[in-house]
């Protein structure tokens, strides 16, 4: 492909529901040149549009809306929808089974696919990727670790496999704001899906640890809901959804972000806070020690270990010049490492044959 062709890019992905993956491409597709890319998105089944108004006009969306596997059928649309193009890139597992494949009988000259964490959901997951990678030009890799799993795990060689953080952040809207907190406490936000995975259990073991002195805002919706709302402890807040237009703001409310995951990828919401101007207390699982640089930008811990999570936040609490400190460096490292800018640059020299690593 000549570096002056305009290329046709198809960028396939489950849903269209909010999500990490989702904003992610929201952010890639974005920051394209309207004049050197064609892009269509195509969501594979039927979920929520909360990421359609986001994209960019000039970007055209398609939706097979695929219920359930009785229908899988509708995937013949498919077919029209990928003639002519150069690139596809297939983001999230029902994506990636169907258009991988597909593609590559259709001979697309060039498909990437994304992988987010480094621990697919089940097995049936695990060996469908496992034929997925094979059959790819090209394995994007959220974070360092994701890269080492693909390449252990799956057997790919590191020929195939691009670093390519999916943050995307907007730093000039994603940036520090005069705090809005109390003085009578310390407010520590986090945000995210109530799923299991995110470790809001833990979460609440912490709160009840720290006391008063600390008030704890989780925004988000998802499965784990009524059973946080019959336990939610007297200093925990569960703020509900927060609009993707109004989470820089949210996060400019708080002291501290706090993200006790106990599986993720990236964590793009980490990297949000970082790029805000705050310390992060986080897990030490998937992508999150590569963002948060221990005693650096913030703290890490085991995941489910409470004593640490606490002490962690406890010392943050205390301390509002290392709180400033922490926050400042982190925002650095966002501007540097996971910016829009950063990441459209890198998807460029993957589509161009560039080397990205």
């Amino acid at each position: 492909m000549a570096s002056t062709d305009r290329i046709n890019l198809t960028y396939l992905i489950t849903g269209l529901q909010y999500g990490g993956a989702n904003i992610g491409m929201v952010r890639l597709l974005s920051g394209l040149d309207p004049e050197e890319y064609d892009i269509t998105v195509i969501a594979v089944v039927e979920t929520s549009d909360d990421v359609v108004d986001l994209l960019p006009d000039h970007v055209t969306v398609h939706r097979l809306n695929i219920p359930e596997v009785t229908e899988s059928y509708r995937v013949l649309k498919l077919v029209p929808l990928l003639r002519g193009t150069d690139v596809l890139v297939c983001s999230l597992f029902h994506a990636s089974v169907v258009g991988v494949p597909l593609a590559r009988l259709l001979g697309v000259p060039q498909v990437l696919v994304w992988q987010h964490n480094t621990q697919p959901a089940n097995s049936l997951r695990y060996s469908g990727f496992h034929g997925i990678y094979r059959l790819a030009d090209r394995v994007l890799a959220d974070s360092n670790r994701v890269e080492s799993f693909v390449r252990s795990e799956y057997r790919i060689p590191t020929s195939k496999i691009s670093v390519l953080p999916i943050a995307g952040v907007d730093t000039e809207t994603y940036c520090p704001a005069d705090p809005e907190t109390d003085a009578d406490h310390i407010s520590v936000g986090t945000v995210g899906r109530l799923t299991p995975e995110k470790g809001f259990d833990d979460l609440f073991r912490c709160a009840r640890q720290l006391g008063p002195e600390y008030q704890f805002y989780i925004a988000g919706d998802g499965p784990k809901r009524e059973w946080m709302e019959t336990h939610t402890p007297k200093n925990v807040t569960l703020c509900g959804t927060v609009p993707n237009e109004d989470i820089p703001q949210f996060l400019n409310r708080h002291d501290i972000y706090f993200q006790p995951s106990k599986r993720e990828g990236l964590c793009m919401t980490v990297i949000e806070a970082m790029s805000c101007g705050l310390p992060v207390v986080g897990s030490s699982v998937g992508g999150i020690p590569e963002s948060v640089v221990p005693e650096t930008t913030g703290y890490l811990c085991e995941p489910e270990d409470i004593d640490c999570f606490a002490d962690r936040l406890a010392e943050l609490g205390s301390d509002p010049k290392l709180r400033q400190q922490m926050g400042a460096a982190g925002r650095e490292r966002v501007i540097d490492r996971y910016s829009q800018s950063v990441l459209v640059e890198k998807f460029e020299q993957v589509v161009r044959g560039a080397e990205t690593q």
